[in-house]
């Protein structure tokens, strides 16, 4: 916890110290280590974040949380199909973790597999409704497949939940833009 409040406030090095003293007095504890782990990768060490994360779903097979970290991880080194295999782990093992789900879509997002962006977006918002960047995503998803008005819906729907998130509100607009200068024939730009 204390290697935690040190990461919090940006101090990288005794944060790391702590995080050494909590692995050496209990090597076998998975949380540590999967805090360890984020932390590792975090300050872009993902190599030695792999190992710690690796070695965290030894010890607890069934911690979706070190499932995800380890995802995200791998996919630092550019390993998308282990990062793949990691986020199904955690959701088999943990069928409502909307974060193990919107790691996935963001994968799939990322390689223009929209349709399936687009329903794992959907299955995260179902295990969390107030997830706003789920929200914005799966908006950017379904303006890629030019279902602007259910786009607009998700950007909408991503302001309400987080007034100050940025991020869906430079959609709505482009979004706005995009329609503006839709042809009139009901072509797709």
């Amino acid at each position: 916890n204390l290697a935690c409040a040190y990461a919090a406030l940006g101090d990288e090095e005794m944060a790391e110290h702590h995080f050494q003293r909590a692995i050496t007095f209990d090597p076998d504890n998975a949380l540590a280590r999967n805090n360890w782990g984020d932390f590792l990768m975090r300050t872009n060490r993902p190599d030695e974040a792999v190992r710690e994360l690796q070695r965290s779903v030894e010890i607890w097979p069934e911690f979706p949380e070190a499932r995800v970290n380890l995802g995200k991880a791998e996919l630092q080194r550019g390993n998308v199909e282990q990062a793949i295999l990691n986020f199904r782990t955690a959701i088999e093992q943990t069928p409502e973790y909307a974060l193990a789900y919107f790691n996935l879509a963001t994968v799939y997002m990322g390689q223009t597999r929209f349709p399936e962006a687009e329903t794992t977006f959907r299955r995260a918002l179902q295990a969390d409704p107030e997830f706003a960047e789920a929200c914005n995503n799966l908006g950017i998803v379904l303006f890629q497949q030019n279902k602007f008005a259910e786009a607009e819906t998700q950007f909408r729907r991503a302001i309400e939940i987080a007034p100050d998130y940025v991020n869906p509100r430079r959609n709505l607009q482009i979004l706005q833009q995009q329609m503006a200068t839709k042809p009139e024939d009901g072509e797709s730009p």
